[in-house]
């Protein structure tokens, strides 16, 4: 995730008299140890300097200059919690005048909020800051389209991808139209490419991308860490349509740009991951090991180990279960922490193991690891929802492995149940279900009725091969 935020601080209106404050004294050190990157420091300094500022009771004006420097401080040191507090200290004084100046509080308090996955706070402050600069500015004003840009990306990370995709056409036009194509505009370019891959358009997705790296180099930013996520995006969504080849070239180039450009260590490793995974379905082993040595240790973004899953899933197609195990049990490792995020990537992690459970024939075991990735999608994401159908499709399965029919039987009722209840086509799961169900009823001695549902099975995949949407039946 692109970290964006800048302190300027301009005291040139702070008077400088013989009688100089002794908070004065304080903030000058704490500016000295921020700009020299001593943030330890300069939190110590700052947080002197207020207290004595807020004891002497004068104007805002100065308080609210040291406020933005212990938040950028705090920032920079990812302690984005603590920094969050004096934001809101910030935009508590600046509430009185309501300006521009305010308006940049708010943004900087997104994207606060947005580095602690608080997405719906942060889509809060960046509404207020919409409606205040459109009310002055109307569609005029880059800071408001800035702040569209951001209100999109907030909405992708807060998994409402309908709006999402709405804030991104119009403002990503609106940026094309203008030809501000700075660094807000390509990092909003980057997630809606993730969105289109999300949502399976993956022509969307290459168009889209292709698109930002010519933004990128008229704006210029071919020196910066969007650039760099751009390149990775691009040569993920070739790797999405099996141009290997053409993949390899964009995870080369953004590798170079990690390499070589400051700020760009946060996307390193996951840079160093795509490129592995996509080395591998090249059939180059070796030189896949070596990129996956390259992966910077005790990285703190939350990224998808992904040389590990893929190491994991190929063990696992060669029947070498306990080498397949202990690589997906490694990979779990990287998600211990209860936030949203490792959360789910924990959740589609485990679903993985679990299969590699049952297809090792290790039923029980397979059961408590679905149960436990059940219990992990209904917290995320609630019953109505494909992952959950397929977790129970899976759980059903398992059952008939057992031979417990009953509890076959129930796992994919409860499926036909939820699906009855979703909007749209789910039709890989309610195929899945029918033919579970099919093999219950074959198990328990209907022959006929176990027929019947398969010959329902097999119109449902026809006509999915026809593309042709087809919804969930009711099961009788």
């Amino acid at each position: 995730m692109v970290k964006r935020y800048t302190l300027v601080l301009c005291l040139g209106w702070i008077s400088l008299c013989t009688h100089a404050q002794a908070w004065k004294e304080d903030y000058d050190q704490a500016q000295k140890f921020y700009h020299d990157g001593n943030y330890t420091k300069a939190i110590s300094f700052g947080e002197a300097s207020l207290k004595k500022y807020q004891e002497a009771g004068a104007e805002d004006a100065g308080e609210i200059a040291i406020l933005k420097l212990l938040s950028a401080a705090y920032y920079s040191k990812e302690q984005f919690a603590k920094g969050v507090t004096y934001i809101d200290r910030e935009i508590l004084l600046l509430a009185k005048q309501k300006d521009s100046t305010y308006c940049t509080a708010l943004m900087h308090k997104a994207e606060f909020q947005k580095q602690l996955n608080r997405h719906d706070l942060a889509l809060t402050a960046l509404q207020e800051c919409h409606q205040l600069l459109a009310r002055h500015h109307k569609n005029k004003n880059k800071k408001l389209l800035e702040c569209d840009l951001q209100i999109a990306i907030e909405y992708y990370l807060n998994n409402e991808f309908a709006k999402a995709n709405e804030w991104f056409t119009t403002s990503l036009h609106q940026a094309e139209t203008r030809k501000f194509f700075s660094a807000a505009t390509i990092e909003a370019a980057y997630f809606y490419g993730l969105l289109n891959l999300q949502t399976n358009k993956n022509q969307e997705a290459l168009k889209n991308f292709s698109k930002a790296i010519y933004w990128c180099e008229v704006g210029q930013q071919t020196k910066t860490p969007e650039y760099a996520l751009i390149l990775n995006g691009l040569g993920t969504a070739q790797n999405v349509n099996h141009s290997f080849g053409e993949a390899e070239k964009n995870f080369q180039s953004a590798q170079a740009v990690c390499e070589n450009v400051e700020g760009c260590k946060g996307y390193y490793n996951e840079v160093l991951a795509c490129r592995a995974v996509n080395l591998q379905q090249l059939g180059k082993f070796s030189e896949a090991e070596m990129v996956v040595k390259k992966i910077l240790p005790n990285h703190s973004t939350k990224l998808p180990p992904l040389p590990t899953l893929d190491s994991a899933r190929a063990y696992q197609a060669s029947k070498d279960y306990e080498r397949s195990e202990a690589l997906y049990q490694k990979a779990l490792g990287h998600f211990q922490s209860d936030d949203k995020e490792s959360l789910m990537a924990y959740a589609e992690i485990n679903y993985n193991l679990s299969l590699m459970y049952l297809e090792k024939g290790d039923l029980p075991t397979a059961l408590t690891q679905f149960s436990e990735t059940r219990e992990l999608i209904e917290k995320l994401y609630g019953y109505y929802h494909r992952k959950y159908v397929n977790v129970l499709n899976a759980m059903g399965f398992t059952f008939i492995r057992m031979e417990s029919w009953v509890e076959a039987e129930a796992s994919f009722r409860q499926s036909f149940q939820i699906m009855s209840r979703m909007p749209g086509a789910l039709d890989p799961e309610n195929i899945a279900a029918l033919e579970g169900m099919a093999e219950v009823e074959r198990g328990k001695g209907s022959t006929a009725k176990a027929d019947s549902i398969t010959s329902v099975a097999g119109k449902a995949r026809f006509a999915l091969l026809k593309q042709v949407p087809l919804h969930p039946p009711t099961y009788p």
